[in-house]
């Protein structure tokens, strides 16, 4: 957004002749005086920002702020918002909703447009006590509100038309879990580096940093990209996971195990490049399983959360040491599926 704002060329792609009415360009091609004053080639530059665009990049964070984000918080799932301006949010939400409401919004930020089939909906009117109407508590149909129209879909559309900002533009989230008696402040704290450091640093924007804390401090830091791979979303990934610890399809051991094998993926002393590593650690998995069968879709969900602590790991200039506050293993993503499966269990 702020290469938009800055008329970054490589953003930006609209050209003059894009904008300008199509009769005026049909004349400057084919008027002979205007192809000796250079015209002909001005129409094919890039147009910078204006402020059309400023205007319209406000208009599309009004909406994400003000409609899509309360909405999707408090209706699709189960938070609260404390505060939305423009792309900046902060909410409470329970530990099986976080990712899942982060990975929404992202949806929702990233389209090209958005149908909103309910606009008369007024923002914040489902806390209103005093309403005569009830609301829906089908989560499947509150979903349906929103809806992400595909770039050259041809459809009827009932409802608002919202412009977003596209896929050029993504979100990043910082998600930190915990004890309901662990300090607000840590929390906050947390979340923070998770966005800042973890999110936007290490797995260079557009990802989430996820982690939590144990009574006795921080225990996991684990950040990747949206899409793991182009059919693996992180939130499935994550969900898929979790969902096998909790029903023993995979042992609750299976990231101790794994972390005694990280002396096999250290490239520095072995001399592995992406092909090796990834083939070693589909060994070692198997290794850990102890010969427990799993289907191969969980498998590579497991692997693709490793790959991803592994490669966020090694981002931080190899093997090296790093501050204590800000320590993380490679398998810091499958440790926090397992503390995630262990609050499920909890009522």
């Amino acid at each position: 957004m702020g290469d938009l704002l800055l008329g970054d060329p490589q953003r930006i792609k609209a050209r003059w002749q894009d904008v300008i009415h199509p009769d005026v360009v049909e004349k400057i091609r084919k008027n002979e005086y205007f192809r000796h004053t250079g015209w002909p080639e001005l129409l094919r530059l890039r147009r910078m920002s204006g402020p059309s665009l400023q205007a319209f990049i406000s208009r599309a964070l009004a909406d994400f702020a003000h409609h899509i984000v309360p909405w999707v918080v408090e209706q699709e799932f189960s938070g609260r918002l404390i505060y939305a301006g423009g792309d900046d949010l902060l909410a409470l939400a329970p530990t099986h909703e976080a990712l899942k409401i982060a990975a929404r919004l992202q949806e929702l930020f990233s389209a090209y447009w958005i149908v909103d089939s309910q606009p008369d909906i007024i923002p914040w009117s489902w806390l209103d006590k005093d309403a005569d109407t009830p609301w829906d508590s089908d989560r499947d149909k509150v979903r349906r509100r929103f809806q992400v129209l595909d770039s050259g879909e041809h459809k009827d559309i009932k409802g608002r038309l919202l412009t977003m900002l596209g896929q050029g533009s993504s979100l990043s989230a910082g998600i930190m879990c915990g004890h309901f008696k662990t300090r607000m402040g840590l929390l906050l704290e947390g979340a923070r580096n998770m966005l800042d450091v973890f999110a936007k640093k290490r797995a260079e924007r557009g990802a989430a940093g996820l982690g939590h804390f144990s009574r006795s401090g921080p225990k996991t830091r684990f950040a990747a990209k949206w899409k793991l791979s182009k059919d693996i979303g992180l939130d499935k990934a994550v969900e898929k996971i979790v969902e096998a610890f909790e029903k023993d399809k995979i042992p609750s051991s299976l990231p101790y195990k794994l972390g005694g094998y990280t002396q096999y993926l250290d490239p520095m002393v072995l001399g592995l490049d992406d092909r090796d590593i990834c083939k070693v650690m589909n060994g070692l998995l198997s290794k850990a399983l102890d010969g427990k069968k799993i289907d191969e879709g969980l498998r590579e969900t497991i692997l693709s959360i490793w790959r991803a602590g592994y490669s966020l790991y090694m981002r931080r200039d190899g093997f090296c040491r790093i501050p204590e506050e800000m320590e993380f293993s490679p398998l810091d993503g499958l440790f926090l599926c397992r503390y995630l499966a262990g609050c499920m269990e909890e009522p």
